[in-house]
């Protein structure tokens, strides 16, 4: 037997490769040499796959990976986080198979998973604008199209129009949350002078604060000429009050207002 090219010679041994163990491959490196080496790469090949069974194979820095949060079972494809586009993107699913897409975890651990940060949300984003916006403050849409912060001293300023959380610094490029539920922090709902009514309770409802625009509070404002508007619910919290505080908040704006004459 004769390898035509190459520095082969019968009865040699070839050269110990980086794996040389059973499933080793034969190949040649650059000084034209056969050696025992792992998988040639490229397309075929019994190379072991990553991670454990039904565990969706992708291309982790040229070798396979795999991840526990996304798995296929030859039935279902499922994902245990956030599926997000980098642009506009639209996902397609069979007819009846989105009942769950935006289900709400209501198990414990739900500030460390879909919840784990403030920001994180599920539900229904507009993006329009292009003002300038805070992340987690509450914002009304103006006539002139643009997001201005909402605040419950005048009924011009959020009492009936369309109201929003910012999602990030864009209003357009990352949207405005429109109705969902989303961790925010402490810092943005007023506790001040309002007593243990103002206190953060769940299953309580959450209205426009009428001190800090922008913000939230969980009494009822009650100052002649002020507005109450319930902005929803607060379904769980974390921390004690202050900035560390968070708030699990249902988002569902009330259509109507109360203004005190």
């Amino acid at each position: 037997m004769s390898f035509r090219g190459s520095n082969y010679e019968p009865g040699l041994v070839p050269e110990s490769g980086s794996l040389a163990g059973p499933g080793s491959y034969v190949g040649v490196n650059t000084d034209g040499d056969f050696v025992l080496t792992s998988s040639a790469g490229g397309s075929g090949g019994d190379a072991d796959p990553a991670g454990s069974d039904n565990q969706v194979q992708f291309n982790n820095g040229g070798s396979f990976g795999a991840s526990a949060n996304l798995t296929f079972d030859d039935t279902y494809l499922a994902a245990s986080r956030a599926i997000f586009g980098t642009t506009a993107a639209t996902l397609s699913v069979a007819a009846g198979e989105l009942s769950t897409l935006s289900a709400i975890d209501s198990g414990s651990n739900k500030y460390t998973t879909q919840y784990d940060a403030v920001g994180k949300l599920q539900g229904h984003v507009i993006s329009l604008g292009g003002s300038t916006v805070q992340a987690g403050k509450l914002y009304y849409l103006e006539a002139n199209g643009a997001f201005i912060t909402a605040q419950a001293d005048d009924d011009d300023t959020g009492g009936e129009q369309l109201l929003g959380i910012a999602l990030n610094t864009n209003s357009t490029t990352h949207g405005m949350l429109r109705r969902g539920t989303v961790r925010i922090t402490g810092s943005l709902f007023d506790f001040a002078g309002l007593g243990d009514e103002g206190a953060a309770t769940i299953g309580m409802p959450v209205y426009v604060s009428k001190g800090t625009a922008g913000h939230y509070q969980f009494s009822a404002p009650s100052g002649s000429g002020e507005f109450v508007r319930r902005v929803g619910y607060c379904i769980d919290k974390s921390g004690a009050a202050g900035s560390d505080f968070d708030i699990f908040l249902l988002f569902e704006p009330s259509d109507t207002f109360v203004e005190i004459a």
